[in-house]
């Protein structure tokens, strides 16, 4: 260590007097600097996107198809890159069915999502849209989709006096990692509408 220390001692000798003190010091005080500038900006860029509110992350609502008894409950995720919006979601039967697994994705700018999506069966044909406006921490907008369940398959939009809305959710760990396992974060209707109501979540 001793013999190690003596041979950078005289290296650094070596560099100073060849290239001269001030010039060493001005590269350092140049990279330290750059480090200094890059580091501002990220910590600014991190600071910036911790206030900017987004829709990444899990939503629930309702929605309903004429062929439905009554309003289903979906959970839906949404993860981002930029403005690509990927989105998987589950909807729920309040006839206490297994969940259907959707997915989809679309587009967010500024406030804005624009996405498609449908049924994960190789078997069905049902996919839809949705047209949506970020708002106090909500997601407000409409729905488009065929249904075939129904007769003659209409195609139904959602009105607009009963518009479409997603609140945002924080749902346990274990749910989070079944969605992203692709499995449902809840068994059935009945085990997702308690958690809501614990949650005291609002869905219209």
């Amino acid at each position: 260590n001793v013999l190690l220390s003596l041979i950078m001692e005289s290296l650094y000798s070596a560099i100073f007097d060849y290239i001269g003190k001030d010039i060493v010091i001005a590269v350092i005080g140049y990279i330290l600097i750059t480090i200094g500038q890059r580091s501002i900006k990220e910590i600014i860029r991190i600071l910036q996107k911790s206030r900017t509110f987004n829709i990444e992350g899990y939503w629930v609502g309702n929605c309903y198809l004429p062929s439905y008894s009554e309003n289903n409950i979906e959970i839906w995720r949404y993860t981002l890159n930029k403005e690509d919006v990927k989105l998987i979601f589950f909807s729920y039967d309040s006839r206490n069915q297994q969940p259907v697994k959707w997915a989809g994705m679309g587009v967010f700018r500024g406030l804005y999502l624009s996405a498609c999506y449908y049924k994960l069966n190789n078997k069905s044909y049902e996919s839809g849209v949705i047209a949506m406006k970020l708002k106090e921490s909500m997601l407000s907008g409409t729905y488009a989709q065929f249904d075939p369940n129904h007769h003659n398959e209409p195609l139904y939009i959602n009105p607009s006096q009963n518009r479409f809305l997603q609140n945002p959710i924080e749902l346990p760990f274990f749910s989070k990692l079944k969605v992203k396992l692709g499995y449902p974060p809840f068994a059935n209707f009945n085990e997702l509408k308690s958690f809501i109501d614990s949650k005291k979540v609002t869905i219209l």
